[in-house]
């Protein structure tokens, strides 16, 4: 997909691998063909400038064989490379956990990011928001310091905050009572109680407390 991305060209694997290679490889690198000639108009000219590519959740291609991760810090090495990548991971032990071919080809410097603290989660999840006043304060307050003593991940705030809409929502449609004339701070933290027991006995948080 990353060739289809770059050129809008559609091809096999093993093409757009192939193409790939010899587009970040540069003017200096080997050439194609017989003869030592390259195509004129071919892969390398497709995209004449450097590339930087960014890739985030770069944990989820830690897979067996990390042939993927392999040919992304492969490709800056070529003679003549016309490509960086940057690697956004969850973990900040991501190059002890890859095979050592691609390990020595990690860069050596790392940028670590500190997790998000209440006050900043508490500061997007309200931007996020909005003009929405359907969640309580303190709801909103709750989650945000739950998930600043775990992960300060602000996705976990958010799953939270979603949750507890559901059940919320769940509530008021089996509740044989008339639908409140309004829905402002209708969810509360009991309802974020009921969602953070859901969300955080999940076999995904488990894997991040793990």
């Amino acid at each position: 997909r990353l060739w289809e991305k770059l050129t809008g060209q559609l091809c096999g694997p093993a093409r757009a691998l192939a193409n790939l290679e010899e587009m970040f490889r540069g003017a200096s690198g080997s050439s194609s063909g017989a003869g030592g000639s390259r195509a004129k108009g071919g892969p390398a000219a497709a995209r004449p400038g450097m590339t930087l590519m960014l890739v985030d959740e770069i944990d989820v291609l830690v897979t067996k064989d990390q042939s993927v991760l392999y040919n992304l810090f492969e490709w800056p090495t070529l003679p003549g490379a016309r490509l960086a990548v940057i690697g956004i991971s969850n973990t900040h032990d991501l190059d002890s956990r890859v095979l050592p071919r691609i390990a020595s080809r990690l860069a050596s410097s790392k940028l670590a990011f500190q997790p998000y603290s209440v006050e900043q989660l508490r500061t997007i999840v309200r931007n996020r928001l909005g003009a929405i006043d359907v969640i309580k304060d303190i709801a909103v307050e709750f989650a945000a310091r739950k998930v600043a003593a775990t992960s300060g991940d602000v996705r976990r705030v958010l799953e939270l905050l979603r949750r507890a809409l559901d059940i919320a929502d769940e509530e008021l449609r089996k509740s044989k009572a008339a639908a409140p004339p309004s829905l402002k701070d209708y969810v509360t933290n009991l309802h974020l109680n009921r969602a953070t027991a859901e969300v955080f006995s999940s076999s995904h948080m488990q894997a991040l407390k793990g």
